[in-house]
């Protein structure tokens, strides 16, 4: 649990290896259909995911872990402010952030905190109606149990913040758990392969 709280996505060297070519384009997916009319910001979806690809583009993932797995958190987004660039008035600017509290959900304890565990500051030429960030993380150092994970969005330009929980169940891995994650990394090795010239 101590790794959680010190350690920044960017800085767990498992996630490089296992998905560097994500990681290049970490939260920065972006929707190019013309925005609908502005809402208060909200959490549209909140999941665990595998593959996450880009916008709605992912494999839900079971609220059920082990130690040995790997955590991906998907969360989309609407009605965050996109305000005209200033020193360019022909760009729109979005700026978003994701921190995770990490709680016992019977008693509300809180276990860990990670502010910034993901972020997406950038300009775009269009409006976009949606957008999502997602981050990742490994149960080093945690213990089995039932967790709620609240995360908190917050758009700097539009002055908004809003949160919602995730529970998940932590185990300890079973033979049968252990078997199926090496069928998957075995996949993934295969589906990065390069294809025989």
């Amino acid at each position: 649990m101590k790794k959680f709280l010190r350690e920044s996505l960017w800085e767990r060297k498992f996630l490089w290896r296992k998905f560097p070519a994500f990681l290049m384009f970490f939260a920065l997916a972006l929707a190019v259909t013309p925005a609908s009319a502005a809402d208060s910001l909200a959490i549209q979806k909140l999941l665990f995911a595998d593959d996450i690809a880009g916008l709605g583009q992912y494999t839900p993932h079971p609220a059920r872990f082990t130690l040995d797995d790997d955590c991906w958190v998907y969360v989309e987004m609407t009605g965050f402010a996109m305000p005209l660039t200033p020193d360019t008035q022909d760009e729109y600017s979005l700026d978003l952030t994701l921190d995770v509290l990490v709680k016992l959900p019977q008693s509300g304890r809180k276990v860990a905190f990670q502010p910034g565990m993901a972020k997406l500051a950038t300009k775009v030429r269009s409006k976009l109606p949606a957008q999502f960030l997602s981050f990742g993380f490994s149960f080093d150092g945690w213990t089995p149990g039932n967790y709620a994970l609240e995360v908190g969005l917050h758009d700097s330009l539009g002055g908004q913040t809003v949160s919602q929980d995730l529970i998940l169940q932590l185990v300890e891995p079973t033979e049968a758990d252990t078997r199926a994650r090496q069928e998957r990394e075995a996949q993934q090795q295969q589906q990065q392969a390069p294809a025989p010239k």
